[in-house]
């Protein structure tokens, strides 16, 4: 986009199905107000992945003056009507091929359940992922780490503060909600969690499936310690 010569490049991080990104809600503020005079984007998808909200943004181009040019197609343009088609046809399987790939997603998901595995890339502190993505397993370089923190806990009855001084050096959870997520974070009693419910609660825990570090009964502990 920028080799295409644009005085400005506006990027979003959110999907092309939300109809909330800060980006494209900035664009729209451009184009209404006639700031713009061109729209270029590497493809049709990129506008948007929601076909409704994509052909209204064409439609807006088209009142205002506005050309929109994507680089692997030309100029887009709702004005004539093969011109309607085309861009409907193109905004229409962006949208389709969204669905496709969340379908996908969704699938490969349900087969990691099925069989068990790690369906989130991040492992907590004292784990790693094994090589083939396939079990959590001791991460040998944080594991007498993670022990020696909840060492300190235990000691200090569970109370974080002076567990972090005691603790000394840098701690990966830098904040009391992120070591209340890594204690009741079923990994940490050798299950994974699945079908997340809410923060810290899932439809389904399968359990006995790697080293754990904390047991069951001083889990039933730590809840009601974090109560109080």
């Amino acid at each position: 986009v920028k080799a295409a010569g644009v005085d400005r490049v506006i990027t979003d991080v959110e999907s092309g199905l939300s109809n909330e990104r800060s980006g494209m809600n900035e664009l729209l503020e451009l184009i209404d107000t006639k700031q713009v005079s061109e729209v270029v984007a590497t493809r049709v998808d990129r506008l948007g992945r929601d076909a409704t909200a994509t052909d209204s943004l064409i439609v807006l181009c088209g009142k205002k003056g506005v050309t929109i040019t994507t680089l692997d197609g030309g100029t887009v343009e709702a004005e004539t009507p093969t011109g309607f088609l085309m861009a409907r046809l193109s905004t229409s399987l962006a949208e389709m091929e969204s669905k496709m790939i969340s379908l996908r997603i969704r699938r490969g998901l349900e087969q990691r359940r099925k069989s068990h595995a790690p369906c989130r890339g991040k492992a907590p502190w004292g784990y790693k992922l094994s090589a083939d993505k396939g079990r959590f397993e001791r991460d040998i370089e944080q594991w007498d780490h993670a022990m020696r923190f909840l060492h300190i806990l235990r000691e200090h009855k569970w109370r974080m503060y002076p567990a972090w001084q005691e603790y000394g050096k840098p701690c990966p959870l830098n904040s009391c909600n992120a070591v209340r997520a890594w204690l009741l974070n079923p990994i940490l009693r050798g299950g994974i969690g699945y079908l997340q419910k809410g923060r810290h609660e899932f439809e389904t825990v399968v359990w006995d499936l790697h080293p754990a570090l904390i047991s069951h009964a001083e889990f039933r502990v730590i809840t009601i310690k974090l109560e109080e």
